[in-house]
């Protein structure tokens, strides 16, 4: 009897807090239901595909990067971008996965299911967000003070900010257990305006100060052939390709990300405590685009940065021989 009393209310809350951040699914009609069967299987059919491309291919990218050889400040920070991706396809795509299954059983734990997607989806799109604006900063850094960049980013710093990010993003998941729902608005508001803000203004200084020491570099080998100018060039094209890296990498996060930013924003304007059907339509596409940014970046990884792809390569083998061998003994 005190479960069957204390069930209803743990719903009521779940709901409660779900109407006051826009994401409460649960009240619709049997026609709006009908009408999204097709949504929910065309994002259930991406999510079980996608989950698994990013947990194998974030999981090849983190283990390579965590090898000693590979342990740059710049590489640290994208280890902690390739181990939230891995978060993603093992937890949120999961339980979004069951989220939509859910929904469409009509389970009383479809609340439930959604209150999780919503805090692995806060916690872990603050841990990419920041490490985004990291990775453009020290890519920054590193053109913008050459000869001091070894100094200021050290692999023990980088590792502290690394823990840094984790620790304030988890922070964030402290503000809907106390209620501070609108608190929680204007923080990630503010936040998120910030570090696209942040990220574009970077990436604008980086690549000015890319084709400023490209033309110097080029006209200096041009002007006397010299050895050491030419390892020089050698050195600065490594740089730029990293950085290039971070800014391809920003504008496919962006690119993900736009679309649930609109749609979220016009959720939060709105007046009514539910979604109409056309914004529930429009939410689990635009969540469903968020969720991609995951199995895209590792490709951006492999193809761009020549390093972790050759340890990438040189992995596959080892665990396809330790996969064969282990079948083996079970015969």
């Amino acid at each position: 009897m005190i479960y069957e009393t204390e069930q209803p209310r743990r719903n009521q809350t779940i709901e409660s807090f779900l109407n006051n951040c826009h994401l409460n699914f649960h009240d619709i009609s049997q026609k709006d239901n009908n009408s999204l069967f097709g949504v929910y299987v065309t994002a259930l059919l991406i999510n079980c595909l996608t989950s698994i491309f990013a947990v194998c291919d974030n999981g090849l990218v983190f283990v390579a990067m965590v090898r000693k050889t590979l342990q740059r400040p710049s590489n640290i920070f994208l280890c902690c971008l390739a181990a939230s991706d891995f978060l993603t396809g093992l937890l949120s795509q999961p339980a979004y996965i069951a989220c939509i299954v859910m929904a469409i059983k009509g389970s009383q734990f479809y609340c439930l299911t959604c209150l999780v997607v919503y805090l692995l989806g806060l916690f872990l799109s603050s841990v990419s967000f920041l490490s985004l604006t990291v990775i453009n900063f020290d890519r920054y850094l590193s053109f913008r003070l050459p000869m001091r960049y070894n100094v200021l980013m050290t692999n023990n710093r980088a590792r502290n900010l690394a823990t840094f990010i984790c620790f304030y993003s988890a922070l964030f998941l402290i503000l809907p257990i106390l209620g501070e729902d609108k608190l929680l608005e204007r923080i990630l508001s503010f936040a998120i305006f910030v570090s696209l803000a942040a990220n574009f203004f970077i990436c604008c200084g980086t690549f000015r100060i890319i084709c400023k020491q490209q033309a110097r570099i080029k006209a200096e080998i041009q002007l006397s052939h010299r050895l050491h100018q030419e390892s020089g060039l050698a050195r600065f094209q490594v740089r730029r390709k990293t950085s290039m890296t971070a800014m391809w990498i920003s504008l496919f996060y962006y690119a993900c990300y736009t679309p649930f930013l609109v749609v979220a924003s016009i959720s939060a304007l709105s007046e009514k405590e539910t979604m109409n059907l056309d914004l529930r339509v429009s939410w689990h596409f635009a969540f469903t685009i968020v969720l991609l940014n995951a199995s895209v970046n590792p490709c951006t990884y492999c193809f761009r940065m020549k390093d972790i792809k050759l340890a990438v390569r040189k992995m596959l083998p080892n665990i396809l021989f330790q996969n064969n061998r282990i079948q083996e003994l079970r015969r």
